[in-house]
């Protein structure tokens, strides 16, 4: 190939033979001679030889593959490098760019707020849920621990008991009758839920100041607290305060609710069993003593056998009516003795009482019968049905 070829000032023509080789980089390159004629001094030209080597820039390369070894050739292990203008400005960090990022974590934020709220209204549900299905089905101590046990692994750990606890009380007093059964559920409840006489305080004092206006309920809390906490724990209870009462009317009402709630103890033992004596479960649920106990119970006694003597004179008063509006007969009535229709026996030694229905005394005052307080034997008992 012939070249014409012009450097400098120097103007030079020759011929010569291109060469194509490739390089170790795989770039192009073309190595040409040529020769050039240069005057000489006498005007005398002389023809010199020279070599030209001719290759691409960098900005006009051929597009290649990239290389699977990390940018670099697996032929010559030479690292390709990217090309960059000097000329052109670094760009930084700006707050578009940071706009994505933000949009993200507010995205985020939102959904985890909505998430947690929707977890404490589900966790305050069933707390609510648990008050109500214990009070209305847990009336046995077996009932109460199958539905606890249920609750306590919806809710999760135990940082919800208090809460729990809370529930059911407020349940329990706000819709239900003072009993002894009321007391024994709250103390069942208390230790299942493993509550400490301090957390009952407190859980106590807050339902209070909830149903604050109603003092039937006020009393019903006051009333079971004082049978189920300790003495250093009531100093803590607040529920006193929130009577509208005097102190004096607050302790005549909480001695009727008690003089009330175990007479209703004594009338079902003695429709269900026949009892002789005090009901002592009872008694020491309400912390009643054995003197108190019995004073109630004797007056149970007593209060039903005049009943059944004013139903008796009223069911002959009928009867007597019936007959005179019709012809009336002379026939002679002897008298009829009437029979106590329970008795009486009181301990000559200690004063314990017993009163074994009328006709039932072989069962309950049998020959080896002993008095229970005081270890007498039978012949110290004396019948006060006798005596009147």
């Amino acid at each position: 190939m012939d070249v014409a070829c012009f450097v400098g000032s120097w103007g030079w023509s020759g011929a010569g033979q291109q060469r194509c080789v490739r390089s170790t980089r795989s770039a192009v390159r073309w190595n040409m001679t040529a020769k050039r004629r240069i005057s000489m001094p006498g005007g005398r030209e002389i023809d010199q030889e020279v070599e030209i080597v001719a290759q691409p820039s960098p900005a006009i390369q051929p597009m290649r593959r990239p290389s699977r070894y990390n940018q670099e050739d697996y032929s010559t292990g030479v690292q390709e490098q990217e090309y960059r203008d000097p000329g052109q400005p670094t760009r930084s960090f700006g707050f578009w760019d940071a706009v994505p990022i933000i949009c993200l974590l507010i995205a985020a934020g939102g959904i985890g707020y909505i998430g947690a709220k929707r977890f404490v209204q589900r966790q305050q549900d069933l707390v609510t849920q648990y008050g109500e299905d214990v009070a209305l089905y847990g009336n046995t101590y077996e009932n109460m621990r199958e539905i606890t046990r249920t609750f306590k692994k919806k809710l999760g750990p135990g940082v919800l008991r208090g809460q729990m606890f809370k529930s059911f009380t407020r349940e329990l007093f706000t819709g239900g009758v003072m009993s002894v059964e009321t007391i024994e559920r709250v103390q069942d409840a208390k230790e299942l839920l493993k509550i400490s006489d301090s957390k009952a305080v407190q859980c106590f004092n807050e339902v209070g100041l909830e149903v604050r206006s109603q003092p039937s309920v006020l009393g019903k809390i006051l009333f079971t607290a004082e049978r189920i906490l300790g003495a250093k724990a009531l100093e803590k209870l607040e529920i006193r305060k929130m009577f509208r009462y005097s102190s004096a009317t607050v302790d005549d009402l909480q001695r009727s609710v008690l003089d009330r709630v175990y007479r209703e103890a004594c009338e079902n033992a003695l429709d269900e069993e026949e009892a002789t004596m005090a009901p002592a479960r009872e008694a020491d649920v309400l912390k009643l003593s054995q003197a108190e106990a019995e004073n109630i119970f004797r007056s149970v006694v007593l209060e039903r056998q005049r009943l059944r003597e004013e139903e008796a004179a009223k069911a002959l008063e009928e009867e007597e009516q019936a007959l005179g509006s019709g012809q009336q007969l002379e026939v002679p009535v002897e008298p009829i003795e009437e029979q106590p229709t329970v008795h009486a026996y009181q301990c000559s030694d200690c004063g314990y009482t017993l009163f074994p229905a009328a006709g039932r005394e072989f069962k309950f005052f049998g020959s080896d019968f002993a008095c229970p307080q005081c270890g007498a034997s039978k012949d110290k008992f004396v019948d006060l049905n006798e005596e009147e």
